[in-house]
């Protein structure tokens, strides 16, 4: 494995699904000391419209829709909100859009036996036809969403004394590989995050089973044995190396699915910072060299904290992690928690893994403006580096899973008509995501970053991004009234009315 401390890592709903509401930030919510100068050229390049400006507004009436261009002006419109970008400083590198491609995810597409109709919403989801995302996380072994009668890990049967894992098996995540291959062919350079929701049975204690699943291996609650430390870490490095074999990489693995919590009724446990501090030194060493580890993963709240202050309290040990992730729940604001946690770790990025829409009654324009303000646009003025939804692709009725309380739905939905076909349909949060990562293009060669982006006003929130010399621009007007705007960029305007409750992005030509 390369060394990571020379390298800047490239990138999260679950357990409990509770959604975390928060209020739009302004200018001085930003953390000044975080943007850094780019170079600046003597003269700018002028850009004389906008081009592929995607619409989605809260009625339902534009969906991800292309609309007219907007043509550069030399003035604000009276009355309208500036905002205003600063093309000189940067935020963060923006790296990763996409969700969770878990067991239950690539069953469902596996549902069309053909191949033909999976092709194509792999097509909308992973490429310029639709949403563009880059990155998927990939459960090692069983999360609660998967469509097996029973939960699993890769080695769930102990092997003898000088081989404890002879029986390590990937024969649950075939539906998993195919898919990967599949997204491979139109997306090669995919990122894949791997992460463990427990270890098998035989190396923990205090585990039980699920009331759901009471014959199945006991892989709730409990915590890691210290005993089988080595042999957990043994257990990551094969996932890795089995999949490389594949043809798969996994490009990041964090060590334990929210490693603070081991209430819930699907595959859990506790692992301590001590305990990750042990393991990234074992697998510094030992893992593929384009395998990465990322901290924490794990919900947004004050313990964060201080299982960050412990994890990385020897310097060596925190030179192992290049970046932090966290999920969109808990007691903190999300925006607000990102910019703690690059204020306090500036050398890493941080990246959101983990955050699902819930049954809890909203609709569709709420759903559509907490992307905005919690996962994209507030998030990602504050520092954040990628944004990963938790499962990719559902039923309508939030499964198949085992153990899950809440109905957490997919960032898409996914049934199976009565003759084999299947019906998709998507969600707010894809829109949300796709507004952004769609004019974004996140290529591996050519780094994204934020810009500083400031305005005056609680009802809009808006972010810039700069690729090279293309610059993007994403605006969501939150309020309940139209809004008109002015983006100020390169000293240019460009003037936009935009609808209450929605989202319109585009890019400068």
């Amino acid at each position: 494995m390369k060394n990571l401390s020379l390298a800047l890592l490239s990138l999260l709903l679950l357990t409990g699904c509770q959604v975390n509401i928060n209020t739009g930030m302004t200018s001085e919510n930003l953390i000044s000391d975080s943007t850094s100068k780019v170079e600046e050229s003597s003269s700018f390049k002028t850009y004389e419209k906008t081009s592929e400006v995607k619409l989605t507004t809260g009625d339902k009436e534009n969906l991800f829709k292309t609309v007219d261009n907007i043509k550069a002006s030399d003035h604000q419109i009276e009355g309208s909100t500036l905002i205003s970008v600063d093309e000189s400083k940067t935020i963060a590198p923006v790296k990763m859009f996409g969700a969770a491609l878990t067991h239950a995810s690539a069953h469902q597409l596996m549902l069309d036996k053909t191949g033909v109709q999976r092709r194509e919403i792999l097509e909308d989801l992973f490429t310029d036809k639709g949403a563009d995302f880059n990155a998927i996380r990939l459960p090692i072994g069983a999360s609660d969403f998967h469509a097996e009668e029973h939960v699993f890990t890769c080695c769930d049967t102990k092997g003898s004394d000088d081989n404890l894992l002879e029986h390590f098996t990937l024969e649950h995540d075939e539906e998993v590989i195919q898919v990967i291959k599949e997204i491979y062919e139109i997306k090669p350079d995919l990122k894949i995050i791997a992460v463990p929701w427990s270890a098998p049975e035989w190396m923990k204690l205090n585990t039980r089973a699920s009331s759901e699943d009471p014959e199945g291996p006991k892989l709730c609650g409990g915590t890691l044995n210290d005993d089988y430390l080595t042999i957990f870490g043994q257990y990551l490095n094969e996932f890795c190396y089995r999949y490389f074999d594949e043809g798969i990489r996994i490009d990041y693995l964090t060590f334990e699915n929210e490693p603070t919590f081991n209430g819930a009724d699907y595959p859990c446990m506790l692992l301590s910072p001590y305990q990750a501090d042990l393991l990234a030194l074992q697998l510094n060493s030992t893992l593929p060299e384009c395998t990465n580890l990322i901290a924490y993963d794990h919900n947004c709240e004050a313990g964060m904290y201080t299982y960050l202050e412990n994890e990385f309290a020897d310097s060596e040990q925190r030179s192992l992690f290049p970046a932090i992730a966290i999920h969109g729940y808990g007691s903190e604001a999300i925006p607000t928690g990102v910019r703690k946690l690059r204020a306090l770790y500036p050398e890493k990025e941080v990246y959101m893994t983990e955050i699902t829409e819930w049954e809890h009654g909203s609709s569709f324009d709420t759903d559509l403006m907490y992307v905005c303000r919690n996962t994209t646009i507030n998030a990602y003025r504050s520092g954040l580096s990628g944004t990963l939804y938790w499962n990719l692709i559902l039923d309508s009725n939030g499964g198949p899973n085992i153990g899950q309380k809440s109905t957490c739905y997919g960032v898409v939905n996914i049934d199976q008509n009565e003759d084999g076909t299947l019906a998709y349909t998507k969600r707010p949060s894809f829109y949300g995501l796709a507004g952004i990562s769609r004019m974004l293009h996140i290529q591996e060669d050519k780094t994204t970053y934020s810009l500083e982006t400031n305005y005056e006003d609680d009802g809009i929130l808006a972010i810039a991004f700069k690729k090279e010399d293309k610059y993007s621009i994403a605006i969501a007007n939150t309020s309940y009234e139209n809004k008109e705007v002015s983006v100020k960029i390169l000293n240019q305007f460009y003037n936009y009315s935009l609808a209450s409750r929605s989202l319109v992005s585009f890019t400068l030509e």
